[in-house]
């Protein structure tokens, strides 16, 4: 029976070390040619290691006697040794290349200690015999620590690998071929060929290959992968198509806008990617501690092997060095290593998969802390989408247009036409409802010279002889804009409903007052009762009138207010209130939102927004969906609370047991840590320290 079962172990052991080196291999078809080199590398070095170890084990259990032979134990030995260990060689002598000691010194000193010794005792037998200490090889000690710890690396792998699924999610949503007009050809081609300017053509229920704006026909679009919104859009000429959407029905030709690494989905993927291998601060004083730890571990492990060598029990030699390599090992801090960036990389895949991205780790270390989030008001708080609800004109618009001369007797057509024409230049919602509201008409495009746009307030353009002037009242005022008393009642009434307005002039006289609905975006008001709960005060900063901010402001049960805030003021409210102590979110989704979002300790863009809104912030809103805010905060929480988790294990596993591996239990209870418990211990500790970051994946940070 002894001599049975150790067989059945030992070949069992064998059995699956081959069988999961064979087939493992298919879980990393997906990635990319290096990572599937790197796995499969790993894996081969995995495999020897513990094929070598189980043959170690035939030798200790004395299946096969051959085994313990002093030979094979160094034939087996040396591959495991130089070969599967030698990345941890290399990674040691970058350390020290460094003027730093980390958990690679120690883990090479360890080994190399119990290799060479057993390599000296090989061939100078002779000197142990002399000093009467019992021969002994650690080559199995050595091969078996090697072992804990790849085995650990490949878990440590696989445990990235699950915290990328959301990135490889994104890739595998790109297309693959696009159908391209090339010599008065339509041909297929590869998206990588595709060039900005290139007419494609797309067909029912086929991804769209890139970025691009319609140029013929019209489809139904779902955008969920992007926008989280799950009903289809209808897509016409001059839409904007975002790449890898799918085209539901119908048929459209786009001419390309952004390609390769510019397109939306490429921008999220680099982004997610280079989140991921982001370092939050509390990581940069892990590696202080651990700069410290490390030469204070080496001075503790020779003053060991001196303790042992003139004070320990016989054999001197031997007890001393088992015990120097054993406070090596089990004072590896590879959980120590693990404990930040492991949970850093599943928080940040946990909010990819919810459409939050994280640009950088410092952004989950910041956001538990945040006392107040600032929220622009239009296009984040209500819908990006606006109306005209109403539209008011000069009475004596024809004698105006007379005096002024107009170039056509259909004043209010030119009008149309004109105004369409402005408003098409500019990406605000107020400007976009006019645009679409005008589109009814079916306005023609005429030219335009002189365009300014004025962040936040509007946008001048001259056509022919005339000055034309679109915006806020503001922006009327400082134009020098005459508005006719037969506004004013207009004025009132509009305002008094909470509607934005927006005035058009010509040659500095308004003649024509749009008033523009504001909705407010679904799940505003459960937003901002869940961030009350969490203790954090929610604030509006608006370039709109007081009384239409006042108005979404006491829907939302908001208390404080900034309105008619030029964009360059957002940012000195954000500093002003940074200055009372607070940590601040600025959530917005405008160019004109940018430099708060830059100032602000946390950016949050809409995904809807700009690109310069977008590039301001720290974290995007890949769904349209503003409960996603408080997600973030929850995220971060547990995200921390999960890496304090881990770092008192780290700790707490070092401070206990290297003490016991110097052997301060060996006189009052005759303990003692053998290198081969040590590096199974250390392994179990990085193990831990992974497996709970790996909690963070199926916790809700949403609420039913």
């Amino acid at each position: 029976m002894f001599f049975f079962m150790p067989t059945i172990v030992v070949l069992g052991l064998m059995g699956l070390t081959i069988w999961w080196f064979l087939l493992a291999h298919e879980e990393c078809q997906s990635c990319t040619h290096y990572n599937h080199y790197h796995a499969s590398n790993t894996k081969l070095k995995l495999a020897l290691s513990l094929i070598c170890s189980a043959l170690f084990l035939f030798g200790i259990f004395n299946i096969f006697p051959i085994f313990h032979n002093k030979w094979v134990m160094f034939f087996l030995a040396t591959p495991v040794q130089f070969w599967a260990a030698w990345m941890f060689y290399s990674m040691a002598w970058n350390e020290i290349k460094k003027r730093s000691a980390g958990m690679f010194t120690l883990i090479v000193l360890g080994t190399t200690i119990a290799y060479l010794y057993s390599i000296f005792v090989i061939f100078f037998p002779f000197l142990f015999k002399k000093a009467g200490i019992p021969i002994h090889y650690y080559f199995d000690t050595a091969v078996m620590i090697i072992t804990f710890i790849l085995l650990g690396n490949y878990l440590e792998e696989r445990a990235k690998s699950r915290t990328s699924q959301a990135l490889q999610k994104l890739i595998g949503l790109q297309a693959k071929t696009a159908t391209i007009f090339k010599n008065d050809n339509w041909i297929q081609v590869s998206i990588d060929q595709i060039q900005l300017g290139d007419r494609l053509l797309i067909k029912s229920g086929e991804k769209i290959p890139t970025d691009g704006v319609i140029i013929s026909g019209q489809a139904i679009v779902n955008e969920s992968m992007v926008t989280g919104e799950s009903k289809p859009i209808h897509k016409q000429k001059g839409d904007f198509v975002i790449g890898s959407t799918i085209n539901e029905s119908g048929s459209f030709e786009i001419e390309a806008k952004k390609v390769g690494k510019e397109t939306f989905l490429s921008q999220i993927i680099a982004m997610v990617d280079q989140a991921q291998h982001s370092r939050a601060s509390v990581q940069q004083l892990v590696d202080k501690v651990s700069a410290i730890f490390v030469p204070i571990v080496i001075l503790l492990a020779l003053a060991t092997f001196l303790i042992w060598f003139y004070f320990g029990p016989q054999p001197r030699l031997v007890q001393a060095l088992v015990s120097m390599v054993s406070v090596f090992i089990v004072a590896c801090p590879c959980a120590l290593g693990l404990a930040t960036p492991t949970s850093i990389m599943v928080g940040i895949g946990k909010g990819a998969q919810r459409g939050i991205l994280i640009k950088d780790a410092q952004v989950l270390e910041t956001a538990a802390n945040l006392s107040v989030i600032i929220f622009d008001k239009t296009g984040t708080l209500t819908e990006e989408k606006r109306s005209v609800n109403q539209m008011h004109f000069l009475p004596d618009l024809s004698e105006l247009a007379k005096r002024q001369q107009w170039p056509t007797d259909d004043f209010e057509s030119f009008l149309y036409t004109a105004v369409s024409s402005i408003e098409q230049q500019s990406t605000h919602p107020v400007s976009q409802a006019i645009y679409k509201f005008l589109q009814i008409k079916k306005p023609i495009r005429i030219e335009l010279t002189n365009v300014k746009p004025v962040l936040g307030l509007g946008v001048t353009a001259q056509i022919d002889n005339l000055s034309f002037a679109i915006g806020s009242e503001r922006f009327m005022q400082d134009q020098n804009v005459s508005i006719d008393s037969n506004f004013q009642k207009a004025v009132q009434d509009f305002s008094q409903s909470g509607n934005t307005l927006s005035f058009v002039a010509v040659n500095e006289v308004a003649v024509v007052l749009f008033s523009i609905a504001d909705q407010l975006r679904s799940g505003a008001k459960e937003m901002i009762e869940q961030l009350k709960k969490m203790g954090i005060e929610s604030v509006i900063i608006s370039g709109d009138n007081t009384i239409i901010v006042n108005n979404i402001a006491k829907e939302l049960g908001i208390t404080r207010v900034f309105s008619e805030v030029l964009p360059a003021e957002k940012q000195k409210y954000v500093k002003q209130i940074q200055r009372a102590g607070k940590k601040v979110g600025m959530v917005g989704d405008g160019i004109n939102d940018a430099p708060a979002l830059a100032a602000a300790d946390i950016g949050i863009a809409m995904s809807g927004g700009t690109d310069v809104a977008i590039e301001s912030a720290g974290v995007v809103l890949l769904h349209s969906d503003i409960l996603l805010v408080p997600q973030i905060i929850k995220l971060s929480k547990l995200t921390m609370r999960n890496i304090r988790q881990n770092l008192v294990w780290a700790f707490g596993y070092n401070i206990v047991l290297i003490p016991v591996a110097m052997g301060i239990l060996y006189y009052p209870f005759g303990i003692m840590i053998t290198p081969i418990f040590a590096g199974a211990a250390m392994a179990l500790s990085s193990l831990s320290v992974v497996l709970n970051a790996l909690r963070l994946r199926y916790i809700k940070i949403y609420e039913e």
